[in-house]
């Protein structure tokens, strides 16, 4: 009737003649059925249909009516022809058409309704109130059942009528209704109690959300289902699982489809909702699940992921990778960065993070602006994806103390001339190895280019911290260090000193 096309599967019930359906059981009619200003003849029909199907068949359909509403609550099948004889009586008071004689009725057999059994203790248990077995029989016969005590048992036989009473809680609730809830007593709450305790998942995640919020990030949170454009949007390879998402057989629309294989998109759309509201600066992030398709399963393969945004001012590439770092150091593992990362960040501005003999656990860096113009974003935004359930699987539970340094720390600064074509990660990593244990710190200040240095050539600027636990070091000990340093980048990168 609402014009409208159809799929059924052979679940579905409907009316149907020995050639076709002419609609939906207990749902809607179908266009044949309908009565237009030429009908002359009505066939009135009256059933009563299994509440379960009707309500599948319903939200399979996406169809929700006044008939699929009545009929999902379970109708009376004894009182199907009651209600056509008043409706052939109302058409023949209001003088609106002539009843004539024949009646067809297809019912089957149906089994006699076994009848519901009830222990009178589990009765008194449930309710909380001691009510002695007459009072109950009383009660219950009050309300057209027919009642057998048998010992500790009651034997009802439900009326037709009522079709929502199919077992001994029904039967309790019933007897506590009629006995009046004002009669239950006033008691403390008891109960056993067992210790509680946080899963592996809720372990590893509480100390991440600490230390970005520490930073200065606000976590989001957003829909799992996103629209499909936004994954077939990414800049990915085609056969990359990212592309593959989980469609959703009941969508509420079609921008939220499919089930999120990426963080990143949902977290763009946040950053573009600051942006367009006139945030000058933000640090967001979402830890969250991403989900992809098993194979011989109909559950989804759920991964726990970490998406984190930074833009303003004072935010730039280090800045995002710190933040990483004190992630990814949460679970004991130490990070290495290198160059490399998906299409959609900056090709010059993004990198890789690994832990434990190459294990690629994050990237980040600039979202390239192509890619942010989709979602109308502008200036700089520095983005993060980092797979939380890898690290969760290293995640080490011992916990390493030391005490709080007595003596003061020494700072010397060293900077270095280099072919452009050097990384600096492998060269601080240099430093480290061959600085001494007494190596505190060490940190990349400052970058510089210019023709004093000449073509394809850098300089850059390390400030290292040296601190021994047992004494103030000396200036002999710390050049000495500083000695190795230099001579280890000349014979590993050809650098000198500038």
């Amino acid at each position: 009737l609402d014009g409208k096309q159809y799929t059924l599967d052979p679940s579905m019930l409907v009316i149907a003649d020995r050639e076709n359906a002419t609609g939906l059981a207990g749902i809607m009619g179908g266009e044949e059925s309908e009565i237009t200003e030429n009908t002359g003849d009505v066939l009135f029909e009256c059933a009563a249909f299994d509440h379960a199907s009707i309500r599948v068949t319903g939200r399979t359909l996406g169809i929700r009516t006044e008939a699929s509403g009545r009929f999902e609550r379970g109708v009376n099948p004894d009182t199907v022809l009651d209600a056509l004889d008043r409706a052939c009586a109302l058409v023949e008071q209001l003088g609106c058409g002539e009843v004539v004689n024949g009646l067809y009725d297809s019912r089957p057999q149906a089994p006699a309704k076994a009848p519901v059994k009830a222990s009178i203790k589990r009765i008194n248990s449930l309710t909380g109130v001691d009510i002695p077995p007459e009072r109950i029989r009383s009660i219950l016969e009050g309300l057209g059942m027919e009642v057998a005590i048998e010992g500790e048992s009651l034997s009802c036989k439900v009326p037709v009528w009522r079709q929502d009473i199919e077992m001994e809680a029904d039967i309790a609730e019933e007897v506590l209704r009629m006995y009046g809830y004002d009669s239950l007593p006033s008691t403390l709450m008891t109960g056993v109690t067992m210790p509680g305790g946080l899963s592996e998942k809720k372990k590893a995640a509480n100390p991440v959300r600490n230390a970005l919020v520490a930073r200065g990030f606000y976590e989001t949170y957003s829909f799992s289902f996103v629209s499909p454009r936004w994954l077939r949007e990414l800049p990915v390879p085609e056969d990359d699982p990212r592309r593959s998402p989980i469609v959703i057989r009941n969508p509420l629309g079609e921008d939220t489809s499919v089930m999120r294989t990426s963080l990143l998109p949902s977290m763009l759309s946040v950053c573009a909702f600051n942006q367009s509201r006139g945030a000058q600066e933000f640090r967001l992030f979402e830890l969250s699940s991403t989900f992809f398709p098993k194979k011989d399963d109909i559950l989804a393969d759920e991964k726990s992921t970490l998406c984190m945004a930074m833009y303003g001012p004072d935010v730039d590439f280090y800045a995002l990778r710190d933040a990483a770092y004190a992630v990814i150091e949460q679970f004991g593992a130490k990070p290495s960065i290198a160059p490399g990362g998906d299409a959609y960040f900056h090709p010059g501005r993004k990198a890789e993070i690994s832990v434990r003999g190459g294990i690629k656990v994050a990237q980040l860096g600039e979202i390239h602006p192509d890619y942010a113009e989709k979602f109308d974003l502008s200036g700089r935004l520095y983005v993060a994806e980092i797979d939380i359930e890898a690290l969760t699987g290293m995640r080490s539970t011992a916990v390493r103390l030391k005490p709080l340094p007595k003596f003061p720390a020494v700072t010397r600064d060293l900077a270095l001339v280099m072919d452009e074509s050097i990384n600096v990660g492998p060269v601080a990593d240099s430093i480290r190895k061959h600085a001494g244990r007494e190596l505190e710190r060490v940190d990349v200040f400052d970058i510089y280019r210019g023709i004093q240095l000449g073509p394809d050539r850098k300089s850059v600027a390390f400030s290292l911290s040296f601190r021994a636990a047992d004494r103030t070091m000396t200036d002999t000990e710390i050049n000495a260090c500083m000695d190795k340093v230099l001579a280890a980048c000349r014979k590993e990168f050809g650098a000198e000193l500038r």
